[in-house]
């Protein structure tokens, strides 16, 4: 836990600009949806679910890099090897956690059907 509270530490900033961004993206992609300015254009619910996202992502790509760094320089036969696996995998498992959710609620037939998980991967990119 210590070293968790460490790495978030050492990257505060990064963090505060993807929350920031994050933010600033959903009001932009909220305002221009709907045309209208009001209360939920400016909830932060959709920040925090990318901050969540993104966190997912680095610990997935950080426990690829771990498994496979040989040495202190990559090759970029080693990177696209480690990008390539992090991206399904992290595909997988968010397209497994809505999965999951999806069943709790009772909505696996609205929420994965063709088009509907189609897009929510390319989302998820």
């Amino acid at each position: 836990m210590r070293t968790i509270l460490n790495k978030v530490n050492r990257n505060k900033y990064f963090l505060l600009f993807i929350v920031i961004f994050a933010y600033a993206q959903s009001i932009d992609s909220r305002i221009r949806e709907r045309t209208e300015l009001d209360f939920y254009s400016f909830t932060p619910d959709a920040a925090i679910d990318t901050l969540i996202a993104v966190c997912i992502l680095f610990l997935v790509l950080s426990f690829f890099i771990w498994r496979w760094q040989k040495s202190d320089i990559f090759s970029t036969k080693e990177l696209v090897k480690i990008f390539s696996y992090s991206l399904v995998s992290y595909l997988v498992l968010m397209q497994t956690f809505s999965l999951a959710i999806a069943f709790i609620f009772g909505n696996v037939e609205r929420n994965f059907n063709k088009e509907i998980f189609t897009l929510n991967t390319f989302t998820h990119l």
